[in-house]
């Protein structure tokens, strides 16, 4: 029940963040979701545009890592650039 909680939380804060990357940095936020999986990671202006407004949101949150999924599991953005790209299968996702 917890864990459900926790679950919907961060689903209500990333569709909220998504939400105003397609408003704030529609070309930023579209380059990212429309990347070629095939190659790795999204564009790295983009990512840093995105990681810039994501920072400033985000302020004096106690949330410290952030990732952004599409619906097979690519990690669209990571606040760990390296991450951005990889194909994550977790069953919570």
């Amino acid at each position: 029940m917890i864990e459900d909680v926790f679950l919907e939380r961060a689903r209500h804060a990333a569709e909220g963040l998504a939400g105003m990357a397609e408003r704030v940095a529609p070309d930023a936020w579209r380059r990212v979701v429309e990347s070629d999986p095939h190659y790795g990671a999204p564009p790295p202006d983009a990512r840093d545009a995105l990681h810039a407004l994501f920072s400033a949101a985000l302020g004096d949150s106690r949330l410290h890592k952030l990732k952004i999924y599409d619906e097979n599991g690519r990690v669209l953005y990571s606040s760990e650039p390296r991450q951005a790209g990889e194909i994550e299968r977790e069953p919570l996702l």
